[in-house]
């Protein structure tokens, strides 16, 4: 063996040493991306094909199989041409690849030590390959960002890709995405500084520095296109925080139909409905349902599931709890029971 040879043997183990990789299995038409809130707020100035791109490959992330990954390991995405070809054009996929690739995102967060405000930048790929032999289009991702991609613990905003691949405007998605985030908070009301507000749709610093003009060219074309959307439509107003007509430094946004029965989740009313066709499926889920979410005694419990009537209306009043259907209810195990008429209303004296 040569010396070259050796030294090419070296820095190839020492690659494989510092990077491993986990290659996703690719689901076609998968409906819902997932992503972690971290993510969400972060700052990356991406054009709107950048977004379309970046989108796909957060549309194949298995976040059940590889959420434990650890910054060693990175990720391997491999979506078909075909896939992508329906929505980018070969030129604007090949010149919009790489300079996604070239882009940092900006993470800020609070130490936990110190308590003061700390970011990172961060590219999330290492190499993002075109190969039409293979019809691939290949993401490997840095596995320092690994982290931040499996932050989920229920902290994550779940969107349809089919919404975001129809926007226009480039600041739509990273609007709609936040409030994605709100909403499967059951948060209805939220403020946003401007500065903050503009680095987590992607304004440039040099671009609508006045608030007219930010409204104008941002927030209103974002704020259509959510309102008319033929996927999920969301519709929202905004008002200046502080009420003033100049210098606006914050603003206030309102979800107008973030918590109500018409958006429920429709994979969970279908699993509902099919649950309600198969009785024995109905009382196994409700069975674990019970047993996790609420605290009855036993025979509360056997009284429920020996009941059909009792408990399909349980099934349906647990669906309404967690799309946030009712806000103000604080004890969820007693409010259900009285639904239900298996406890007696407190009547005064």
């Amino acid at each position: 063996m040569t010396k070259k040879e050796k030294k090419q043997q070296e820095e190839s183990s020492v690659e494989s040493a510092e990077y491993l990789f986990e290659e996703q299995t690719f689901i076609e038409k998968r409906v819902h991306n997932y992503l972690p809130n971290n993510l969400v707020v972060s700052h990356a100035r991406y054009s709107r094909i950048e977004q379309k791109i970046f989108e796909f490959f957060i549309n194949q992330i298995d976040f059940d199989k590889s959420k434990d990954m650890s910054t060693t390991t990175g990720l391997i995405i491999k979506i078909p041409l075909r896939y992508i070809s329906k929505h980018i054009k070969y030129a604007d996929l090949k010149t919009y690849s790489a300079t996604l690739g070239s882009k940092p995102i900006t993470i800020e967060e609070i130490s936990k030590t110190s308590k003061k405000e700390k970011f990172i930048h961060i590219f999330p790929f290492i190499k993002i390959e075109y190969n039409p032999d293979k019809g691939f289009l290949e993401f490997y991702t840095n596995p320092q960002i690994s982290p931040f991609l499996f932050y989920l613990e229920k902290q994550y905003a779940k969107y349809k890709l089919e919404s975001v691949l129809s926007f226009k405007s480039v600041y739509t998605t990273p609007m709609y995405r936040l409030l994605r985030m709100h909403i499967g908070q059951n948060r209805s009301v939220f403020i946003y500084s401007i500065d903050e507000l503009r680095k987590i749709l992607g304004v440039d610093t040099e671009k609508y520095t006045n608030f007219k003009d930010f409204k104008k060219y941002v927030i209103e074309p974002a704020k259509r296109e959510l309102a008319e959307s033929s996927y999920e439509p969301i519709h929202f107003d905004y008002e200046s925080t502080d009420k003033k007509l100049r210098n606006i430094t914050h603003l206030t946004f309102t979800i107008i139909n973030a918590i109500t029965i018409s958006n429920r989740e429709k994979e969970e009313l279908s699993v509902a409905v099919q649950q309600m066709a198969d009785p024995y499926s109905l009382v196994t889920s409700a069975s674990i349902i019970l047993k996790r979410d609420y605290n009855m005694p036993d025979y509360q419990i056997e009284k429920i599931l020996a009941n059909q009537d009792l408990l399909r209306q349980f099934i349906m009043l647990d669906i309404e709890l967690n799309n946030g259907v009712h806000p103000k209810v604080k004890n969820r195990t007693a409010w259900i029971l009285a639904c239900l008429g298996l406890v007696k209303k407190k009547t005064k004296a």
